[in-house]
């Protein structure tokens, strides 16, 4: 088993990021469950006054659950990865 550390990993999700998306679609419940975590946070009132941090968004799929579960709150995404951002700021968000 090859390990891979700081820029490796980094590369390796940038260069994985165009086929992700199509990647956790292919995998049966991915995003139902993101959406059931993101609602166990139980965050009141629909997250309004909050803000959210989503460490390791990826292209946004858990960026979308929290939104989802928390539409007030203001949710931001960080990721090591630029090719996964880039690929998480083509899409829509409010």
């Amino acid at each position: 088993m090859t390990l891979l550390r700081g820029d490796a990993l980094s590369a390796a999700f940038d260069h994985g990021s165009a086929a992700y998306d199509r990647l956790v679609a292919a995998s049966p419940g991915y995003h139902a469950h993101l959406r059931r975590s993101a609602r166990r946070l139980g965050l009141p009132d629909g997250g309004r006054g909050l803000r959210v941090l989503d460490l390791g968004c990826g292209t946004g799929a858990s960026t979308a659950a929290l939104l989802a579960s928390a539409p007030y709150a203001r949710i931001t995404g960080v990721d090591a990865s630029a090719g996964m951002l880039e690929r998480a700021a083509t899409k829509s968000w409010p």
